[in-house]
């Protein structure tokens, strides 16, 4: 039966405190407490190797996600990319549509987006109120819908690619 390192420390404890009160020679309280030690001090040295352990994996685990993390980055640009190609080549050629059995792919119109073409020229009425001063493209993007001029703003229209 394996004793938890608590219990030895506490038997420990205990063995001092009862041998400190008993009237016995030198030798033997010495030879009792080193045999108590011994089995705590094994054990204490298991626990700190199992911890060791512990560490190592917590750094392979952390080297293996950052690995992973960096290839699911890399692979997001891929897609990104491409998908940019895609679409400009379609755009450059006029095609709105193409068909096949495996996908139909498809150039949309997106939502209206607020472009900021300089930042310095917006009022601050267009700013949100944070901690930070940030520009509310919400409610600029009201503004112009609504045929209001904001300075260094512009709706734009965008295209997206679809694959389905």
């Amino acid at each position: 039966m394996s004793l938890s390192l608590y219990k030895l420390a506490n038997d420990y404890k205990q063995a001092l405190d009862e041998l400190s009160e008993l009237d016995i020679d030198e030798q033997t309280l010495k030879d009792t407490l080193e045999a108590i030690s011994g089995d705590l001090e094994q054990k204490a040295v298991n626990v700190a190797a199992y911890i060791k352990n512990l560490e190592a994996e917590c750094v392979a685990i952390k080297n293996a996600r950052d690995e992973i993390s960096d290839k699911y980055s890399a692979k997001q640009k891929k897609i990104e990319s491409l998908k940019r190609y895609l679409l400009t080549t379609l755009q450059g050629c006029g095609i709105k549509k193409v068909s096949s059995e495996l996908f139909d792919i498809s150039v949309r119109r997106s939502a209206q987006v607020v472009e900021i073409t300089n930042e310095q020229l917006i009022p601050y009425d267009y700013y949100k109120e944070t901690v930070i001063s940030k520009v509310d493209k919400s409610l600029i993007k009201r503004a112009l819908a609504e045929n209001y001029e904001v300075p260094g703003c512009k709706l734009v229209d965008n295209e997206y690619l679809h694959i389905k």
